[in-house]
């Protein structure tokens, strides 16, 4: 009955209206024939109430599931760190050893990510390589000081700045010196 007494407008109209002190909002559309005659008129009324509650409704499970997206996409970059971190820290302490000199333990390959593992094999081969450098100088080293202490004469090597870096035998038994000596 309160719908009734709503002045109704031509054509499609869309507004709001109270029905027994409730806000409502309505539409009218009148029905015409193909001559243009109205047949019947249509008028459709939703309670506003309803309306807001489904539009909160709708605002808060966007807002908890943009939450909970959030939260799982913080909680998976956080694991992902973690994966990518923890292979970084080896290599660091790995790399540390090494400038450090202690080239006999080998640095861990992690089978991923493959940044990572690439780099673990860069540093391994790099380990590999100085330690056999350093052998082959050590071997060579050994070898030179061989040499210099068969020779008879005395042999002195000097740096740059003129300090004795090695002597041989020779070098500390000094020149016989009884030939030039006239008595």
């Amino acid at each position: 009955d309160a719908a009734q007494d709503h002045t109704r407008p031509q054509g499609t109209e869309r507004q709001t209206l109270e029905i027994s002190g409730a806000p409502y909002y309505s539409a009218h559309l009148p029905l015409r024939n193909e001559a243009g005659l109205v047949l019947a008129e249509l008028e459709v009324a939703l309670p506003v109430q309803a309306l807001d509650t489904a539009e909160h409704r709708a605002q808060t499970s966007l807002i908890l599931s943009t939450l909970g997206v959030a939260v799982a996409a913080s909680f998976a970059a956080a694991l992902y760190a973690a994966r990518l971190i923890r292979p970084l820290r080896r290599l660091t302490e790995a790399a540390r050893r090494i400038s450090q000199g202690d080239l006999v333990q080998p640095v861990s390959v992690p089978p991923a990510p493959l940044e990572v593992s690439t780099l673990a094999r860069a540093l391994e081969e790099s380990r590999i390589n100085t330690q056999r450098s350093l052998q082959e100088l050590s071997k060579q080293n050994a070898w030179l000081d061989t040499l210099i202490s068969s020779i008879a004469e005395g042999i002195v090597t000097v740096d740059k700045s003129g300090s004795i870096t090695s002597f041989s035998q020779g070098a500390e038994v000094g020149p016989d010196l009884t030939a030039y000596n006239r008595t």
